[in-house]
């Protein structure tokens, strides 16, 4: 979609005196657009503030783990993801833990956590290809 227009429209949101609910709803937007655009310290930052207003919520904190692996920080990652999958399943959290987890040269984490994504979303190309470089 636009995320130039999305941006804006949370922006203008921000500005207009929201209560610290509706704040925090509009920065776990924004998190996952920072994300798709690749703002990583901004999406990081979001998805943080998000994620103590909405404690149990897993899909900020897929966000967040993956914003902290794109930018390197494999552990809090991990620790992200497993945070997310004590709130509920997610083929992405599994996801996010194997792409972790094979990046730290951990294989048969990474092909266990691989297994349970396909097994929720067995028709996900990203997962699909995952496995076959595991």
């Amino acid at each position: 979609g636009d995320t130039t227009g999305a941006l804006a429209s949370l922006e203008r949101a921000l500005t207009q005196d929201p209560t610290p609910q509706e704040t925090a709803a509009i920065r776990r937007q924004r998190a996952l657009i920072f994300l798709q655009t690749g703002r990583i310290d901004e999406s990081i930052a979001d998805a943080q503030f998000a994620a103590v207003a909405f404690r149990e919520d897993w899909q900020v904190r897929n966000t967040l783990g993956f914003a902290l692996l794109t930018k390197g920080n494999r552990a809090a990652a991990i620790e992200a993801f497993n945070d997310s999958l004590k709130r509920g399943q997610s083929a992405a959290a599994f996801f996010g833990l194997a792409r972790a987890h094979s990046a730290e040269k951990r294989s048969s984490e990474a092909r266990a956590n691989i297994e349970k994504a396909l097994a929720i979303d067995p028709t996900n190309t990203q997962f699909q290809q995952l496995r076959s470089q595991l």
